[in-house]
């Protein structure tokens, strides 16, 4: 038995829920769909209800819970031996889908098996055009490479995983800020020993977020990456696996973080513009950026 596991905000689900359903009829295993609604505004649970109730199980929150709790909720109302989990604002892009993932479980057991995700082809207008780019060349990763590094090629947004790894392997829960929830969860896998396969089996996101906001979240996210070191106790696995925390660490120990930092305080202004304004010429000025942020980030701390 698998269970597709969406958490749910504030995001209407039933094309969603409608192209499962329509593959899970040819489905070659028995297979079921369950949404948890992390308290949603009314009017979005009343429409998912009165669209997908005949098609899934639905449960709604009375509070927001955040990214991590509620993927381990669903150990409390699912039953089946595989839980395969997908992000609310996706779309399915392969036609066997569901049962390329029942034919690695048949073929070899797997505990952990992530498909990974892809995006349009088509170049967006301006403003989308940092998290197209960056999701394109980062993100967008064939299945060869990323076994090569399994543990740090994780995602959250399209991944199957055996209910009794999940018992014992839980998302942490003092991770209730935006990003990193599964590096978090990748890193443990690692320390337990865990196997990870990845396929080609992408699921393709239905929206893309503006370059303003797609800069809010990083922000957000570099925060949530100081908390994940403190968690880990700032194991140097992690470090050497997060190209971010790798590249500060070096510049850290040699003393040059202070060269950079006032390249930063100089230059940042104009590369968040850049940034901003979609003239993405490459990554290269993405990561400086990051870099940069980080460092105030973790500067701003160290001096409270």
């Amino acid at each position: 038995m698998i269970t597709i596991c969406i958490p749910v905000y504030n995001q209407r689900v039933y094309p969603l829920v409608n192209q499962l359903s329509l593959q899970i009829k040819n489905s070659s295993a028995q297979v079921d769909i369950c949404l948890i609604d992390d308290a949603s505004k009314a009017e979005i649970r009343e429409l998912n209800r009165n669209e997908c109730g005949n098609l899934t199980k639905i449960v709604e929150l009375e509070e927001n819970v955040g990214r991590a709790k509620i993927r381990n909720l669903f150990l409390k109302y699912v039953n089946s031996d595989y839980l395969l989990f997908l992000d609310n604002d996706i779309k399915i892009v392969k036609e066997k889908f569901i049962e390329n993932y029942i034919k690695i479980l048949k073929n070899k057991k797997n505990d952990v098996v992530v498909g990974g995700h892809k995006y349009q082809d088509e170049k967006p207008d301006r403003k989308y055009r940092l998290r197209w780019k960056y999701g394109q060349n980062r993100e967008q990763v064939k299945a060869i490479k990323r076994n090569g590094n399994p543990y740090k090629s994780f995602i959250t947004s399209n991944f199957l995983i055996s209910r009794n790894v999940f018992d014992s392997v839980q998302f942490n829960e003092s991770m209730t800020g935006y990003g990193h929830e599964d590096t978090l969860f990748g890193y443990e896998l690692k320390k337990h020993n865990i196997k990870i396969a990845h396929i080609d089996n992408p699921v393709q996101k239905k929206y893309l977020d503006t370059n303003d906001e797609f800069l809010r979240k990083t922000n957000e996210g570099l925060i949530s990456l100081t908390l994940l070191l403190k968690i880990t106790r700032y194991d140097t696995d992690l470090i050497s696996d997060i190209k971010l925390l790798n590249k500060y660490d070096s510049l850290t120990r040699s003393g040059a973080i202070m060269v950079f930092s006032l390249f930063f305080s100089v230059f940042s202004g104009l590369i968040k513009s850049f940034l901003s304004g979609g003239w993405v010429i490459s990554l290269i000025l993405f990561d400086i950026y990051k870099l940069g942020t980080y460092h105030r980030i973790v500067k701003s701390r160290s001096e409270r």
